[in-house]
Parts: C-alpha cells; sequence; structure tokens
C-alpha cells in the first residue's frame, strides 16, 4: 500500500486531475470508470487500524525469532485476529528459526499446518514447502 501511494499520492486525482470533491456538471464526465460485481464492502477505519496494528506485530514476531525463538513462538500463537494470519505467521517463524532449534521450528509448522488445515485453505506449493519443513530432522 505504501508504494502505491508513493506512486499515487494523490489518490484518484493521481489519474485524473479533473476529480475533485465537488459534484460535476450535469454531462460532465471523467475518463474513469469502475466496475464491480456485488456491493462494495463500506470502508471501516477501525478494520484498518486493527489490521495495520496486527501487521505491527508480525513484524515485530519475525525480529523476535531470530533472537528468542520459543518467545517468538508463543507471540506467534496468542496473535489475534484471523486464523489464517495467525497459521502465515507460524509458518514464517518456523522457518525463520529453521534449523537453529528444530524442535521450535517444527512446532511452529506443525501449529500452523493445523490452522490451516481447519481453515481448509492449503495451496499445493506452500503445503510442499511447509511438509518438507515439517519432515525434516
Amino acid at each position: 500500500m505504501k508504494s502505491m501511494l508513493e506512486q499515487y499520492p494523490q489518490g484518484m486525482r493521481s489519474l485524473d486531475s479533473t476529480i475533485t470533491g465537488t459534484p460535476r456538471p450535469k454531462g460532465d464526465r471523467s475518463d474513469i470508470s469502475i466496475i464491480s460485481r456485488g456491493t462494495i464492502p463500506e470502508f471501516d477505519p477501525q478494520a484498518v487500524q486493527r489490521s495495520a496494528d496486527i501487521e505491527k506485530q508480525r513484524k515485530a514476531i519475525y525480529e523476535l525469532a531470530r533472537r528468542d525463538p520459543k518467545r517468538a513462538l508463543e507471540s506467534a500463537m496468542a496473535l489475534p485476529g484471523l486464523g489464517e494470519t495467525r497459521a502465515d505467521t507460524l509458518v514464517a517463524v518456523g522457518e525463520i528459526v529453521g534449523e537453529r532449534d528444530s524442535s521450535i521450528a517444527k512446532t511452529a509448522v506443525k501449529e500452523g499446518l493445523k490452522l490451516r488445515w481447519s481453515s481448509a485453505q492449503i495451496s499445493g506449493l506452500k503445503f510442499s514447502r511447509m511438509r518438507r519443513m515439517f519432515t525434516c530432522n
């Protein structure tokens, strides 16, 4: 998102300078069209803030995994939010820890796999990578 904001600092105005906060005169059109299927979800600033907070926590957990794998595993297990987010974080902790602490790496990946299986969202490539890591010595 940050790179998109850098590329388009004024949002839609970066694409069409005629966009303003005032309604267009009747008959005046923009060159930009928006097509949508279904309803467009309403913007929820609180949800955006929660998501940003969880992302900060995830980054802190990844840094912690480099210094203290056990605490990183505990933090990843306690991460709030969707199971998919927690699963991805656990697998990433397992990958970061890797062979330095294979016991914690296996536990992290195993717990991540459990969450992934329960949500039935395993993709073939990711599953193969996780399975290889889980079966390492």
